[in-house]
Order: C-alpha cells, then structure tokens, then sequence
C-alpha cells in the first residue's frame, strides 16, 4: 500500500492541484459570469452594470430593466442580482474590475474607502425637504429608493370575539396595555402581542421608533442629531412598557436570530392577535400565507397624544449608490468614450429613481417606495402598509458606519424586561454599548461626528 502511494504522489499531488482550483474558480464563478455573459439586445450599446441584493423586489427591478432595454437604442441596463455573499462579491468587483456603474449599497467601506462618486458630480442631487438622500460625512452619495415602515397590525377577528372595538386602532400604549389585558383576560389560549428581537434593525422597531416620537430631535437609531450624539435614555418609556406586558405574561419575543418566519407564521395562524410588523413582510400576508381573516393596520402607538406631529423614520432602505470610476478623468485618448458612459449611467440613475419607475414598484407590492410623493394605496391590499405619511428619513444618522453588537444589546433589553437587570444600570450598560462603538468608529476614522448634527 504504502508502495502505491509512493508511486502515485504526484498523481495525488496533480489531483489536489486540479480540485483547489475547480473550488476557487466555483467560488469567483458570479464575476466570470459579469464579465462574459451577454444578452443580443447588448450589441452596439452603452452597457450600464447595476448591481442588486436580492430580494422581494428583485424580479420588479429586472423587469424595470428589461423595459428600458426594449426602448431605449443606445443604452443597456445589465443587472447582476446576487443573494448569497452578495456584499462580499462586489466589495471584490469593485476593486478588480470595472463592472459596477450603479449598486445598492452593500458595505460602509464603499463610503470610507473613497469608492463613491459625489451625486453633485453628477447633477442628481437636489435638496428637499424630506431628503431622501444617504450621507457620508454631509455629502451626499446615495439615494434611498424604497425603505419600510414599521406598523402594529391586528387580527380583527380576535378583537371582535373578545368584545373589543376592532375599527380603531390604540392610540397610547397605555391603551394597548389594557387591550392586551382584555385579550388574556377573555382567551387565554391566544398570545396578545407577540414580537421579534434578533438584530438591530428590531432594536430600531421596537424601541426606536416609539422612543423617537417622544424626542422631536432623536432618530429611531436612537442618534440624536441635535446633540450629535446616542440618547440611549430615551429609551426608558418603552423598556417600562415592555417590561409591563412581560410581568403580565402579554406578550413575546422571538429571539433566535435565524427565526424569521415564527412571528408571522404565528400572527397569520390566529395565535397572535396583535404584532409588529414591517413594510417588506406585506406580501407574505397577501401571498406567502394569505390571511382568513380581517386585517387591522395602523402607525404604533404613542406616549403623548400631543406630540404626534413628530416624525416615525423609515427602517431599512434600498439605497442607490454609483462608483466613482465612472467619472471621466483626463485621458484626451478615452475622454469622449468616458463622457459617453458617464453619461449613460446618469441616464438609467434618473430613471431607476423615477415616479415612473417607483409606480411600477408599488403595484408590485413588495416594497415601499419612498421616492414616490403621491402614492395612492387605496387600490392595494393590505395599503395601509405603505402609508408613509408621518415617515421621515435620517438624513444627519452616522449609524450605518457604527459596527454596533446587536447580540449584546439585545440581550441587555431582554434582561431589562424580564427584570434581571434594572432599567437604569441596562440604560448604563446600553449607553457603554452605544458610545464605544461610536467612539471606535470615529477613532478609525470611519466618520466625522460633527457633520452629524445640525
């Protein structure tokens, strides 16, 4: 035996080489595929590369494209639609090829790293009110396309059998206290408020938000952007309101932060009556599980009825960023052929970013889209999802390019709740979380603080 291997080493030695290399080049495999895959309508035209995340709305995004491929003779939208290491794969694209024109942004390196082409370079920048913008350092190098709103929704079903008033939703939270006492109260068999907590973006939701309508000057990241800092304490009311319902056994949380699906399976399956739910999760009611039963729908509940004129802030965003390689730069050899994909890439931003295309993206109802000023959602199912009237966006927000450890924070609103740890030694412990991360990310270098504040 030993014999036979000594014979064959380099036999095994060939073998080894060979699958190393079939792994490496699987591995790399979606950016052959950007580079040699080509569609007939291509020929003869300015190739724009548009890379997207996939997701609800990807198949909307690909029959975007395809529409202005069909009408447009000059220009050709390339989209390159990954899931899996999708962030990975064009941090990598980025740097060794020249296949990314426009991208939704994947990683806050884009931005520290100088890889981003000013939207006032590019004439796409116009300052509104309601700013849909992404900043890095109070200049503008992206545009939120679509984003979701965070909803209370309710099966009115359940309120009605229990003697509750289903056509009006709670106002306060004090009210939604006493509706979830009242649910246990007649049917204990049926969870009154189920919710889900496994990373930042529930932090925002669950806590943010309320905690932001309560503050004019705080954004649901918990960012006050008048002081230019994180107001952790602002927290404190609706930690207590939690903390409330848990001692009552009203509610609950899902925390396995690979559980997706349990919150809304449990909700459309009537074992929930009232929960949280996002903007993005709209189609899995109307399609995934559609609902038997009638659907309650409105903004959260408020501490203060007298401060509702203050603003709820859109939660996650597909945001629209272009790479700064498409700028012309002085090569009087490349300069027009530079211009002309300058140019192009300008062309298929505009209209990405278009009312035309933003109408097509609400029909489809899988995503938000906030660009649109005049959205009539009275003809959806299930519109109010897409009600975006009191919504606002973070414009002076340094969160993105904060590495903050959602486990960890988490876990200390969790103990907080179950009343492990006290509310104020968990904001302690919060404000620590919160201010290291800031402080990490302005020691790197990552960001500016003061141009986060107004």
């Amino acid at each position: 035996m030993f014999n036979f291997v000594k014979r064959n080493v380099r036999f095994f030695i060939f073998f080894f080489v060979i699958l190393v290399g079939a792994i490496i080049y699987k591995s790399y495999m979606p950016l052959n595929d950007v580079k040699e895959t080509e569609d007939p309508l291509m020929k003869g035209k300015e190739v724009v590369n548009v890379w997207l995340y996939k997701d609800e709305s990807s198949e909307t995004f690909e029959y975007l494209a395809n529409k202005f491929n069909q009408e447009n003779n000059e220009i050709f939208i390339k989209t390159n639609i990954y899931y899996k290491d999708y962030a990975n794969i064009l941090k990598t694209s980025m740097v060794n090829s020249d296949k990314v024109d426009i991208a939704q942004y994947g990683f806050y390196q884009m931005f520290t790293n100088k890889q981003l082409l000013n939207l006032k370079d590019i004439g796409l920048y116009n300052k509104q009110n309601r700013d849909p913008y992404y900043y890095y350092d109070g200049e503008p190098y992206g545009i939120q396309i679509s984003s979701s709103t965070i909803k209370l929704i309710w099966n009115k079903d359940i309120f009605k059998k229990v003697g509750i008033d289903a056509s009006s939703s709670p106002k306060t939270w004090s009210e939604l206290i006493s509706i979830c006492e009242k649910i246990k109260d007649k049917d204990p068999s049926i969870t009154p408020i189920e919710v889900k907590l496994n990373d930042i973006e529930d932090v925002k939701a669950l806590f943010g938000e309320p905690s932001a309508k309560d503050n004019a000057n705080m954004y649901a990241s918990l960012w006050n952007y008048k002081d230019g800092k994180y107001d952790v304490d602002g927290m404190k009311n609706i930690i207590s309101v939690y903390k409330e319902l848990y001692s009552k056994n009203l509610i609950k949380f899902v925390t396995n932060k690979d559980d997706k699906v349990t919150n809304k399976y449990d909700f459309a399956n009537k074992r929930v009556a009232i929960t949280l739910s996002s903007s993005n999760e709209k189609n899995f009611y109307v399609s995934t599980a559609p609902l038997d039963f009638e659907l309650g729908i409105s903004d959260l509940p408020v501490f203060n009825l007298n401060k509702q004129d203050n603003s709820f802030y859109y939660l996650k965003s597909k945001t629209l960023v272009i790479n700064a390689q498409v700028k012309p730069y002085e090569d009087k050899e490349k300069l027009k052929s530079q211009q002309e994909h300058f140019d192009a890439v300008k062309k298929v931003m505009e209209y990405l970013i278009s009312n035309e295309s933003s109408s097509v993206v609400l029909k489809s109802n899988t995503q938000l889209p906030s660009l649109l000023k005049d959205k009539d959602i009275s003809t959806l199912k299930y519109g109010e999802f897409f009600n975006d009237s009191k919504y606002d966006y973070e414009v002076k927000d340094p969160s993105a390019f904060v590495d903050l450890d959602s486990k960890t924070i988490s876990t200390i609103l969790l103990d907080a709740i179950k009343d492990k740890l006290a509310i104020e030694d968990a904001i302690k412990q919060l404000n620590d979380q919160y201010g290291n991360a800031l402080k990490t990310s302005s020691d790197y270098g990552n960001i500016d603080i003061d141009k986060y504040k107004e």
